[in-house]
């Protein structure tokens, strides 16, 4: 059985850490390495992204080592090495959505810890709502599941296309999240 642990996102949030470690410990309740997917992310924010989650899991008190896959194939060959997935955040939909797509059925999720967040969700998720379009698209398909991320910004819609999916339906504001058990 997976577990995954769904984020709306961090936007405006009056104590985002404080929100992290809640978050990262759900997701990590014991430490191990952990594979990076951020595909969401222009190139050159990859390493950051892999720095915060290094240093926010430190404070958490877990010593990990993070894989950083810049592709779904890289995810694939790294995917047998870690237990521990982190799908974060950004502002390029389409890699995530894609990359997931192309991983769904490729890879073993039996006792595998997937967290993500934003756009990351959106990859993961079967339909996720796109606010530019207000309509609901496709998304990686991993979880049979329709979603919003920051719900309750400019999300005016999301409730009515998702429903049309006849899939459970997460809206989730930022500094919510979800953990759904998938066998």
């Amino acid at each position: 059985m997976a577990h995954f642990f769904l984020h709306g996102g961090f936007r405006g949030l009056a104590q985002p850490e404080a929100v992290w470690a809640d978050f990262l410990q759900a997701w990590m309740p014991v430490a191990g390495p952990v594979l990076l997917l951020p595909w969401a992310l222009p190139a050159k924010r990859a390493e950051a992204q892999r720095r915060m989650l290094v240093r926010r899991l430190k404070k958490l008190g877990h010593e990990v080592e993070v894989f950083v896959a810049t592709t779904p194939d890289e995810a694939k060959a790294l995917w047998p090495n870690v237990r521990h997935v982190f799908a974060p955040g950004g502002i390029l939909l389409a890699p995530m959505v894609d990359g997931f797509a192309q991983l769904r059925g490729q890879v073993p999720l039996d006792g595998c810890r997937i967290a993500g967040y934003s756009a990351g969700v959106y990859g993961l998720s079967t339909w996720y709502y796109d606010s530019r379009r207000r309509q609901a698209k496709a998304g990686g398909g991993w979880l049979p599941i329709a979603v919003c991320c920051h719900y309750g910004l400019v999300r005016a819609g999301a409730e009515g296309c998702l429903h049309e999916k006849k899939l459970p339906v997460h809206l989730l504001a930022d500094g919510q999240f979800v953990e759904i058990k998938n066998p």
